[in-house]
């Protein structure tokens, strides 16, 4: 390994000493052109490099014979010499200190002084390959003169940290954090002198050679094989935070236990520089199994019950109706869950924290509500009928012909009560459950009329103040329209026995609702629902 600083002579090329001076061996009146006396007026570059090249400014100086360079190193073999530019190459004895024009007129010193640029060389360093820690010896020219050795990324090693350190050769510890690359060494100055390398130090990292078992399960153990092993400070696996404890850690192996958010990926090592390597397989989580359900079927709300293997995986368990389970105890080869009240039938699926999942073969069937009788079987708008069956807990509200629906009043078991909405009319009923199960009554509800009086034609919309038609069969029989709010009409236009005009009172009470028709018998029914506004 060389490096030339001959760089360093071109970046001086030109600059001369900021310092003027001007001696004469006899006085002179440095203003007369006339004149022959020999004249110094600058020098450089300063710092100069041995064996480089210095320029010599003046007049008359092809009247010099010689230039004496520090210390007494006397150069009368110039490169180059007219009157205003001498040249020469400085000799490897220079030193520093003031320079001197020789002439038959006589000497002439500069009162600036000659710097000397000492020309640090790296020529090698060894070993070539080096774990962090290991002892690098650098071997070179003026090593005496650097303060600090840079590794990759800004690595330093001050000298004071140097294990030894002479003209030629320094031995430094390779820092924990090195990387791979150049090394670079530095003479401490404000405008520093760096001298690189142009070989690339290998600093060594982990090396993933093997990882088992693949596939593994979340939670248990993975051993890692590989080289410099001993290296690696973070273990990254995908999906997880990286982890820094290990069971064991030596130069070939690695055990450590596998978070329980691994997913399936590679194999990552993370030494101190942070510079990361990987395994060549992807490792592979394991995924639980299901091999049976029980009971089936079950009721929603009830607890399912999963076996299988490596269960324990389990974070959540979705049903059909995509509602998710509570998981009431978990284990390696069973799990327990509460069946949601909107599950329906459809394969249960089992998620784990690595994403992934395992849907059961056949599906989780629902408990479904019966229905055995009503009681009574005939009923007018808003009696309270009793519905008797099995599993009715399950029913939310009641489907009635007409297309109208009530909430269930209470339910158990084996019996539930509803009250018969206005606009029901006669057929079967149909039980709602918390799943969206119909069951369809295998019999009819009659729905008692109690009055002639039928509405054929209402409008579904109407407003305070204005006037709505109603029509149907034996109107005539009605006393009293009542509008919601309980606010009676007292506006009527046409009254027949199919026709009623009435004006909708101020008082309504806005939203959907139905009108109220009571007979001269004092008998009431009511309208379809009517939405004023």
């Amino acid at each position: 390994m060389t490096l030339s600083y001959r760089l360093l002579a071109f970046l001086f090329i030109g600059l001369m000493v900021s310092s003027i001076t001007i001696f004469s061996s006899c006085n002179k009146d440095d203003d007369d052109e006339g004149s022959t006396a020999v004249e110094l007026l600058s020098f450089g570059p300063s710092p100069a490099l041995r064996g480089g090249e210095l320029k010599i400014i003046g007049r008359n100086l092809d009247r010099v014979s010689a230039v004496v360079l520090p210390d007494n190193v006397t150069v009368d073999n110039f490169d180059s010499q007219t009157t205003t530019l001498i040249t020469l190459t400085i000799p490897e004895a220079t030193v520093e200190g003031h320079i001197v024009l020789k002439s038959l007129d006589g000497d002439i010193e500069s009162i600036s002084i000659l710097t000397i640029s000492e020309p640090i060389v790296l020529t090698s360093f060894s070993p070539a390959s080096v774990r962090p820690g290991d002892v690098l010896t650098i071997s070179g020219e003026y090593l005496n003169l650097i303060t600090a050795v840079i590794f990759l990324d800004g690595q330093v090693v001050e000298a004071a940290d140097f294990i030894s350190q002479t003209k030629e050769q320094i031995e430094v510890t390779v820092p924990e954090a090195a990387q791979s690359g150049p090394v670079t060494l530095s003479n401490g100055e404000e405008i520093p002198i760096l001298v690189a390398s142009e070989d690339v130090l290998e600093v060594k990292l982990p090396q993933v050679t093997g990882i088992s078992p693949n596939p593994v399960k979340a939670g248990s153990s993975l051993t890692i094989t590989g080289t410099d092993l001993d290296l690696a400070q973070q273990v990254i696996f995908t999906g997880a935070d990286p982890v820094t404890t290990f069971s064991s850690q030596s130069a070939t192996s690695i055990v450590v236990e596998v978070p329980d958010n691994a997913h399936d990926g590679a194999v990552k090592l993370q030494a101190a520089s942070l510079l990361q390597t990987q395994s060549e397989d992807e490792l592979v989580m394991v995924v639980p199994t299901i091999t049976s359900l029980a009971p089936l079927p079950v009721k929603n709300g009830a607890d399912l019950t999963i076996t299988g293997t490596d269960l324990d995986l389990a974070t959540s368990v979705s049903f059909g109706g995509g509602t998710n389970g509570t998981i009431v105890s978990i284990a390696e080869t069973e799990l327990t869950v509460t069946v949601p009240m909107g599950a329906t039938d459809a394969p249960v699926t089992v998620f784990t924290a690595a994403d992934k999942n395992v849907s059961s073969a056949d599906p989780v069937t629902l408990v479904v509500p019966t229905l055995s009788s009503i009681n009574p079987t005939e009923a007018q708008f808003g009696d309270e009928i009793t519905l008797q069956g099995t599993d009715l807990d399950l029913v939310t509200h009641v489907l009635f012909t007409g297309d109208v629906q009530a909430n269930v009043n209470m339910a158990t078991t084996d019996m539930a009560t509803v009250n018969i909405p206005v606009a029901a009319q006669t057929g079967p009923i149909t039980m709602v459950t918390t799943n969206g199960t119909n069951i369809v009554s295998t019999f009819d509800l009659t729905l008692l009329v109690s009055t002639n009086a039928v509405i054929t034609n209402i409008p579904e919309i109407a407003a305070p103040g204005e006037m709505i038609s109603i029509e149907g069969e034996n109107l005539d029989e009605i006393n009293e329209v009542i509008f919601p709010g309980d606010v009676p009409a007292t506006m009527f236009g046409t009254k027949t026995a199919t026709l009623i005009e009435v004006f909708v009172p101020l008082a309504t009470e806005i939203g959907p609702g139905n009108i109220k028709f009571i007979t001269f018998t004092g008998e009431e029914f009511f309208s379809p629902e009517i939405n004023f506004q």
